[in-house]
């Protein structure tokens, strides 16, 4: 039985501004099909120069304290992914939706979540699984088997400009259209580690590679790519040796005239006159980094 309007609330999340921490658990080895998960979510609020922290875990209301995403929708609700199901929270009560209350879905093992620029929230699953909910229903759509690896999960979901649905998994990326997927040849078959668009380009982040399609789904370029310790820029036609301490692409941050790359042992800056080791992770005692927020 689907449930209706999921957007409704029994109270309001503060006006106040909220900062998730997400504290990740870190092994100095990560299997590919595996992620690093925070142990809970911890949520503090700022106002009149005081700070207020809760911490939310299965003896407070989560269904599992592994936490794969989080985000706060336009709403002001905070959405969090976990293996056991898709936390919704409005400050004062938290929801979970699951196999026990969104018609057809066939796994509680959420992973990516995004807002649609309609408003929507849809989250992408492991076996190939994506769910849309929308005020008063929800959709649950999966990848033909055919055109998919076994054990395929859903990494990223992007909208761009034209309305287009990108779909990245660990094993490429496909376009959505309707109930369609296709999937896009001519790309690493590697896991989607984000895809963004720049102008009248995407631009996925593969574990190993960036590159470059256009609009059309169609391959253009491969922008950079770590192969046997070498990165290689097709941008701006160098090579760097030795990257043999490289392992795994996490993030990318792009400007007009260098971009910054978030790996797995620190961040690059590269540009036209080379690179520049701005951190390595054991730096600040972390032997693996996922990520970076400013």
């Amino acid at each position: 039985m689907k449930e209706k309007n999921h957007f409704r609330s029994t109270g309001k999340v503060p006006a106040f501004w909220l900062i998730f921490v997400l504290t990740w658990l870190i092994s100095s080895i990560i299997p590919v099909l595996s992620f690093a998960q925070p142990e809970a979510v911890l949520i503090k609020s700022a106002q009149d120069g005081y700070v207020v922290s809760r911490n939310f875990n299965t003896e407070n209301g989560l269904p599992a304290n592994g936490v794969n995403q989080v985000i706060q929708d336009s709403r002001g609700y905070i959405w969090a992914a976990t293996f056991n199901g898709l936390i919704r929270f409005d400050g004062k009560r938290i929801v979970v939706f699951n196999t026990s209350n969104i018609p057809g879905l066939e796994t509680n093992r959420f992973i990516e979540l995004i807002e649609s620029p309609d408003g929507n929230i849809w989250a992408g699953l492991e076996y190939s699984s994506i769910v849309m909910l929308g005020q008063d229903s929800s959709r649950v759509f999966k990848i033909d088997d055919d055109l998919t690896e076994l054990n395929t999960y859903i990494t990223k979901i992007f909208f761009d400009d034209t309305g287009k649905i990108w779909i990245g998994t660990n094993f490429g990326v496909f376009t959505m259209e309707g109930e369609k997927f296709t999937k896009i040849d001519g790309l690493p078959n590697q896991g989607v580690q984000k895809i963004y668009q720049r102008d009248d380009y995407i631009y996925v982040l593969f574990e190993f590679s960036i590159n470059r399609l256009t609009l059309d789904g169609e391959p253009d370029e491969a922008v950079l790519e770590l192969k046997e310790s070498e990165l290689t820029t097709s941008r701006w036609g160098y090579s760097i040796y030795d990257f043999d301490r490289v392992e795994r692409f996490w993030d990318v941050f792009w400007y007009d005239d260098h971009f910054l790359l978030v790996h797995e042992r620190g961040i690059l800056r590269i540009d036209d006159y080379g690179h520049e080791a701005i951190l390595v992770g054991e730096d600040i005692n972390q032997s693996i980094l996922h990520g970076i927020r400013y």
